[in-house]
C-alpha cells in the first residue's frame, strides 16, 4: 500500500537504463538530503556530468578514423569543448618545437648527445 514518506515511480527518462533506476533514485534522495537548494535542474546537471565520465573514452580504447573525426565534429557543438565537466583538458596543443623535441629532432642547449 502506498502511503506517507513513500514515492511511486511510474516513468524514468529514456537515457536511464532500467537497471539504473534504483541507483538514480537513491542518488537524487541523497542530493536532496545533503543540499537544501536541491532542484531537478541541479540533479540533471550532476547526472549529466556523472554520465559523461562513465561513458567517456578510457585509456587503451582506440578510435578508428571515422570515430575520431565524429568526436572532433561533436566537440564543436559543446559549450566548452576544451575541458571535461571536472576541468580536465579535452584537447592539448603541442607546438612543432615540442613534437620535434619529443622525437629527438632537436635538443635543448644544455643537452648533449652523450647524455641521452
Amino acid at each position: 500500500e502506498f502511503g506517507p514518506n513513500q514515492f511511486l515511480v511510474n516513468y524514468h527518462p529514456a537515457w536511464m537504463g532500467s537497471d539504473q533506476v534504483q541507483e538514480h533514485i537513491d542518488s537524487m534522495i541523497q542530493l536532496a538530503i545533503e543540499n537544501k537548494d536541491f532542484s531537478v535542474n541541479t540533479y540533471r546537471e550532476k547526472t549529466a556530468i556523472m554520465m559523461s565520465c562513465r561513458l567517456s573514452i578510457k585509456a587503451n580504447h582506440y578510435l578508428d578514423d571515422r570515430q575520431a573525426r565524429q568526436l572532433l565534429d561533436d566537440l564543436t557543438y559543446c559549450e566548452n569543448p576544451y575541458n571535461c565537466p571536472h576541468g580536465r583538458p579535452v584537447l592539448i596543443h603541442y607546438s612543432n618545437y615540442e613534437i620535434e623535441r619529443s622525437f629527438k629532432r632537436i635538443q635543448d642547449a644544455h643537452e648533449s648527445p652523450k647524455n641521452q
